[in-house]
């Protein structure tokens, strides 16, 4: 796995995530608990009432909008002053996309994107990242009331939480994004809210 999907960390500073409970997950994708098998995520997902996306343009389009939120994380993008900005933004989470494309299935349910991408890069490691797009996504603003330490930087307002760890996982973590802006200017984007998750846990031969 190849430049962004070989992700980390998502750069979280796990020492400094406000604690959520355990049920803070509830009503997310099943991304954030250790399962026997990584292939075996795809099932859980789609038990979960979510339909892999096989279309070649339709796919491309919500990879985009899956995408655009670990490039926000990544990048923080600059205060949106015209429309200009946004799509230089847009544009630019797909140039990251193209250069670092990685093995991520999609999924839609309702008209939300669910992105999926299994990290098994490290040895005897193995790293869950999924990345929902969608537009006024309830847990997105939860999440951010959640987080005392939630705080807007230009063109995103965004929020961390860590959720309890045990066995063997080192990271259970959700992060989400609003995209800011003049409602005129969000009109361009392919979704303006997003939430990734995080689970990072030891595989067991």
């Amino acid at each position: 796995m190849t430049g962004p999907f070989k992700v980390a960390t998502l750069g979280l500073n796990l020492a400094c995530l406000t604690i959520a409970p355990a049920a803070a997950q509830d009503g997310l994708p099943p991304c954030l608990d250790p399962l026997p098998e990584p292939a075996a995520y795809q099932t859980a997902i789609e038990a979960d009432g979510w339909a892999l996306v096989t279309d070649p343009a339709t796919r491309a389009e919500a990879e985009l909008s899956a995408y655009l939120f670990l490039h926000a994380n990544n990048f923080f993008p600059d205060a949106f002053a015209t429309g200009a900005d946004v799509v230089n933004f847009v544009q630019s989470a797909e140039t990251a996309l193209a250069q670092g494309r990685g093995p991520m299935q999609i999924f839609t349910r309702d008209g939300t994107v669910l992105g999926l991408v299994v990290d098994e890069t490290y040895p005897e490691t193995v790293n869950i990242v999924c990345l929902l797009a969608g537009n006024d996504l309830p847990l997105a603003a939860e999440y951010q009331a959640a987080d005392p330490e939630s705080f807007d930087m230009g063109a995103i307002r965004i929020g961390f939480l860590g959720l309890p760890v045990e066995d063997l996982v080192s990271t259970r973590a959700i992060v989400s994004i609003r995209l800011l802006g003049p409602e005129g200017f969000l009109r361009i984007l392919p979704a303006r809210d997003g939430i990734l998750t995080q689970l990072i846990y030891s595989a067991v031969e």
